[in-house]
C-alpha cells in the first residue's frame, strides 16, 4: 500500500463533510469484509522519544483529522503542514486521551522526560510524542472499526500496511525512542518487526491497559484505585499486576532521565515549519541531545554482527534515519541473512546496500541502476569516499537481487541473465556523509 497518499484526497478533503469518516470517495481499497478509508495520518515526528501505537484511527480521530485537514486546505495551507496539523489534531483525541496520560504518569514515563505531565506531550511537548498505529488508515472489519490486530500478519490488506506503511514510519524514528503498543495484538505486529530488524525488543513497553473508557476497570485496577476485591469476574489481577511491575521495573533500568526544552512549531508563509524553544516547566531543562558525529562515526567501523555476518542491526537504524531525511525510504527485510537493503525514492527502486558484502573497515557497497553508472563516474571526483566498484568481467554486476532495477540485458557485457547494477565502494569510516552525497544525486 502506497505510504503517502494525502495528495491523491486533498481535493476530497477539501470538500470534507463533519461526522463522515467513511465515505466512498475517501475509501482506499477493500477486501473481503475489509474496508481501508484514507485519513490523514500521515506525518512523521522524527524528533518522537515516545511513540504510541494503537490499532488503527477510529471514527472520531479519523472525523477529527479530516475537518482539521478540511480547514487547512480551504486555508491555502500547504500538504506539509496539513499533513503535521491534521495528525497532531486526530491522534489519540476523544476521552481516551485522559486516561492515557493518567496510564504514562503511573508508570513514570513523564518523569523520565523530565515534564510535569504526559498531558504536555499533547502540547508544549509535543515534539517528544508520535502517535501511530499498526494499520495507518481507518479500517472497517464488517461495517465497525477493526478492534484487533491480530490478523495484521495473515491477512493480505492488513499485512500490507504494516509491512509499507508502519515498517517505514519506524525506520525515520530515532533508536532512542521507546514504543507502547495499545490494543489486541499490536504487540504481536512490534515483535514481529522486531525480528525484521526494525525495532529492538529494549524498546518494547508492553503491557499497560488500552486508555478505552470501556476498559475502566482494568485502567483503575492498574492505577491502583480499585482493590482486587472489587473486581468483577472479567478481569484478570494476576495478570495487571505482573505486566504493571515489568513495566514500571523496565522504565526504571532502560531509560535514562533526560531534561526537555519544550518546542513550538511555527510555520511561514509558505507552509515551512520551525521549532523555538522555551524554558521548560520543570527542572533546569536541556534540549534533547543526539549522538555526536564523532561518536557515530566510531559504530562504523565494524558494521558486521559476529553472530552471522550480516550488517548490526542498529547500523541498519542509523541507515534508515538518514536516508529519511533525504526523503528516501527502506524496503522491508525478509529475514535477518537477507543480502539487500532496497532503497526508494517514492515507489521507484533507486539502490540496493548489501548488507554481507563490503562491510568490513568501515566501507559499504552500494548498487545503482546501470544506467546511472555513467553520471556517477563522471562525478567521483566530487563525491568524496565513492569509488567504482567493477565486476570481475565487466564495468556492472548482476544479481537476482536487483529485480527492483529490472534492467536483465542491459549490457552486452555480462552473459548472466540476472539484473544488473553499477557498485561503487563507499568510505563510511568518518560517518555517512559520502553515502548520503551518493544517494542525493541518484
Amino acid at each position: 500500500m502506497d505510504n503517502n497518499q494525502l495528495s491523491k484526497f486533498a481535493d476530497t478533503l477539501s470538500l470534507y463533510r463533519d461526522g463522515s469518516p467513511f465515505t466512498d470517495e475517501l475509501l482506499i481499497d477493500s477486501q473481503g469484509d475489509l474496508d481501508v478509508f484514507f485519513s490523514p495520518f500521515e506525518h512523521v515526528n522524527m524528533l518522537a522519544k515516545v511513540v504510541l501505537v494503537g490499532i488503527s484511527p477510529g471514527a472520531t480521530q479519523a472525523n477529527n483529522a479530516n475537518v482539521k485537514a478540511m480547514e487547512l486546505l480551504n486555508a491555502g495551507e500547504t500538504l506539509d503542514v496539513v499533513s503535521e496539523k491534521a495528525k497532531l489534531t486526530g491522534a489519540f483525541s476523544g476521552a481516551l486521551r485522559n486516561n492515557l496520560v493518567r496510564l504514562l504518569d503511573y508508570i513514570g514515563i513523564n518523569q523520565k522526560l523530565s515534564i510535569s505531565s504526559c498531558e504536555s506531550l499533547f502540547g508544549d511537548n509535543m515534539h517528544l510524542l508520535h502517535s501511530t498505529s499498526v494499520f495507518r488508515y481507518p479500517t472497517l472489519l464488517s461495517g465497525k472499526p477493526i478492534s484487533s490486530a491480530n490478523k495484521g500478519l495473515t491477512n493480505p490488506l492488513l499485512k500490507s500496511m504494516v509491512d509499507n506503511c508502519l515498517t517505514d514510519e519506524f525506520a525515520q524514528l530515532p533508536q532512542s525512542a521507546f514504543y507502547l503498543p495499545m490494543g489486541q495484538g499490536v504487540d504481536k505486529i512490534l515483535l514481529y518487526l522486531c525480528e525484521k530488524g526494525i525495532l529492538s525488543r529494549s524498546q518494547l513497553l508492553i503491557g499497560m491497559p488500552h486508555p478505552s473508557g470501556a476498559n475502566a476497570e482494568r485502567i483503575a485496577y492498574f492505577l491502583g484505585s480499585k482493590t482486587k476485591t472489587e473486581l468483577s469476574d472479567k478481569t484478570n489481577p494476576d495478570k495487571i499486576d505482573e505486566a504493571k511491575q515489568q513495566l514500571l521495573k523496565q522504565v526504571g533500568q532502560n531509560f535514562s532521565t533526560t531534561n526537555i526544552t519544550p518546542t513550538t512549531v511555527n510555520y511561514d508563509k509558505g507552509g515551512n515549519s520551525s521549532r523555538t524553544s522555551s524554558p521548560a516547566s520543570v527542572g533546569s531543562a536541556k534540549p534533547v541531545e543526539e549522538k555526536t558525529s564523532q561518536q557515530e562515526c566510531k559504530n562504523y567501523l565494524n558494521m558486521v554482527s559476529p553472530s552471522d555476518g550480516y550488517m548490526l542491526e542498529n547500523i541498519e537504524r542509523q541507515i534508515k534515519r538518514h536516508l529519511a531525511a533525504l526523503n528516501l525510504s527502506v524496503g522491508p527485510v525478509k529475514s535477518r541473512t537477507s543480502k539487500e537493503l532496497a532503497i526508494f525514492k517514492g515507489s521507484e527502486t533507486i539502490a540496493y546496500v548489501s548488507r554481507k558484502t563490503g562491510l568490513k573497515k568501515g566501507h559499504m557497497i552500494v548498487a545503482l541502476h546501470p544506467r546511472m553508472a555513467t553520471k556517477i563516474d563522471q562525478m567521483t571526483g566530487e563525491l568524496e569516499g565513492v569509488s567504482v566498484s567493477p565486476g570481475k568481467n565487466s564495468r556492472y554486476i548482476s544479481s537476482s537481487n536487483y529485480r527492483g532495477f529490472n534492467s536483465k540485458g542491459y549490457s552486452s557485457q555480462l552473459k548472466s541473465n540476472e539484473h544488473q547494477a553499477a557498485a561503487f565502494k563507499v568510505d563510511v569510516t568518518d560517518g555517512l556523509s559520502a553515502f548520503k552525497s551518493l544517494l542525493g544525486v541518484c
